[in-house]
């Protein structure tokens, strides 16, 4: 009767402990409109580089003489659990030059602290798996004119906020 028990038990650890495996192990649906992220500008700096490095490559951004690598801080909210999948290509600033618009892509996206920095001419997805909602935050790098000051970020909706270099920023 004795062993009986043990079994019954070890069988029911057994299936609970696979039943937390499968439930683990299911896919994450994928948000299918970045729109929801509803995201807004929390901050913009000017930087002298960026880097990303996958095993034995690494990449380096840096403006140009004339320009300035301009790094945009993006918060939102993560509705649900999903996995969001993001091309730097996605990403734009909208400013005016002049009398007319200028749209300028992403040069690099990150999550987190490592970047993604597609070869030139190329763009670059990153995959995020979010297992629980809430906030999220990203980073978009752009390469701008030197006296472009104000501009708005497109993700493909519009940002909320206006992206603003302070003037001691670069320096």
């Amino acid at each position: 009767m004795k062993y009986k028990r043990i079994i019954f038990i070890s069988l029911l650890l057994s299936l609970i402990s696979l039943m937390c495996l499968n439930a683990i192990s299911q896919e994450l649906p994928f948000l299918m409109d970045l729109a929801q992220l509803e995201l807004e500008v929390t901050n913009t700096e000017v930087v002298d580089q960026i880097s990303s490095s996958y095993g034995l490559d690494t990449t380096t951004l840096s403006a140009n003489e004339g320009y300035q690598l301009v790094v945009v801080t993006l918060k939102g909210i993560v509705p649900h659990p999903c996995r969001i999948i993001i091309k730097n290509s996605e990403f734009s600033v909208i400013y005016e030059k002049e009398t007319s618009l200028h749209i300028e892509v992403s040069s690099a996206i990150t999550n987190i602290d490592s970047w993604s920095v597609p070869p030139e001419g190329f763009s670059v997805t990153s995959d995020i798996f979010i297992k629980e909602p809430g906030p999220i935050i990203l980073k978009v790098a752009f390469t701008l004119p030197e006296e472009i000051t104000n501009f708005f970020v497109r993700y493909p909706a519009l940002a909320k906020g206006k992206a603003t270099i302070s003037a001691q920023a670069g320096e």
